[in-house]
């Protein structure tokens, strides 16, 4: 009897092992199934987020733009207003010989003939042009040099 218990001993560690490694196998196999199925959710996660950082970004940009852009037409209208209120009007009497019928609408000041005074006038509306456009030349300098 004693080989008889020992072939039953030997086949029961041998069982034993086989059920220990079938285990072994069914949990490790699960476990990288789950492990792979983690990490597939980790990147999937990880492209999402930089998605909507990406569309973050790019809507705050978009918003800078129009900022800019709604900040160069506002600095053209307080340009336009800073000229209309700059430009003094000396009302004086005219000269003889270049009197003016009734009010004088133009701002002329009728110390110089007309001719003088309208191109006094074109002189002052270029340069006046000029430096808007030089400020705005300056701004766009400043934009294209990162400051």
């Amino acid at each position: 009897m004693m080989p008889l218990a020992q072939l039953r001993l030997v086949g029961a560690g041998v069982l034993v092992v086989l059920v220990g490694f079938g285990l072994w196998y069914l949990y490790h196999s699960g476990y990288e199934a789950g492990k792979n199925e983690v990490q597939t959710e980790w990147y999937a996660e990880r492209e999402h987020i930089a998605e909507q950082q990406k569309a973050a970004l790019i809507a705050y940009a978009d918003k800078l733009k129009q900022a800019e852009e709604q900040h160069d037409q506002d600095q053209v209208t307080i340009d336009d207003l800073h000229d209309a209120a700059d430009r003094v009007r000396i009302h004086l009497p005219a000269c003889p010989g270049n009197a003016v019928s009734g009010a004088n609408s133009g701002g002329a000041a009728g110390l110089l003939p007309n001719r003088v005074d309208q191109l006094f006038a074109e002189f002052q509306t270029r340069v006046g042009g000029l430096i808007r456009r030089c400020d705005q030349l300056n701004i766009d300098a400043i934009r294209a040099n990162g400051g």
